[in-house]
């Protein structure tokens, strides 16, 4: 008996989509797998036997979402010369060519069309800069709404007058001369891009 509710659960796993939703619920497993689906694969099973299954299988926890990890994606830098600089065509995260570059056009990190583009304008998981002390510097977007994107003049990360800002031209992230700012050439700790791969 318990061998045979073990297998019913197993198939309404299986076949289940509302298993794949996080709490689904009783009502929702019948559904997405009645009784009279089951009787087709297991002529034996009883009412009762169905029931007690899906009982079983909605008081099962779930296995959590899988958590997206970062992914480091070089410096956003206009110092041609290191090797993890956005602005270095012969390094990995500058390169035209490169799956972890921002600047490849048909790349993940680059695509105008993907969601995790910093040239979409409408991507909502585009990577973040962090300063090399560690403080947040917005989105590297092009989206000029978003709030935390680096593009919107208006934003705390975008705005050419806040101190978070990589445009602000007197700020320790943003001047020409600042070691911290990218848009200083010969800066050698330049803001750090971390992309997320979920």
């Amino acid at each position: 008996m318990k061998q045979m509710l073990v297998g019913v659960a197993v198939v309404l796993c299986v076949v289940s989509t509302a298993w794949a939703q996080q709490g689904a619920t009783e009502a929702e497993i019948r559904r997405a797998v009645p009784y009279s689906t089951m009787l087709r694969t297991m002529p034996t099973l009883t009412i009762e036997q169905y029931n007690q299954a899906v009982r079983e299988l909605a008081r099962t926890p779930r296995p959590p979402a899988p958590t997206p990890r970062p992914v480091y994606l070089g410096t956003l830098s206009a110092n041609p010369y290191l090797p993890d600089s956005t602005s270095n065509l012969y390094g990995i995260y500058g390169s035209p060519y490169s799956p972890k570059s921002t600047t490849n056009p048909v790349g993940e990190y680059g695509s105008r069309y993907s969601p995790k583009s910093p040239t979409n304008p409408y991507a909502t998981t585009t990577p973040k800069v962090y300063g090399q002390d560690g403080t947040y510097l917005g989105k590297l977007s092009t989206n000029p709404y978003a709030p935390d994107s680096i593009s919107n003049p208006y934003g705390r990360y975008g705005s050419p007058y806040s101190p978070s800002s990589v445009n602000n031209p007197y700020g320790i992230y943003g001047s020409p001369f600042s070691p911290l700012s990218p848009n200083n050439p010969y800066a050698v700790k330049p803001p750090i891009i971390i992309g997320r791969d979920k």
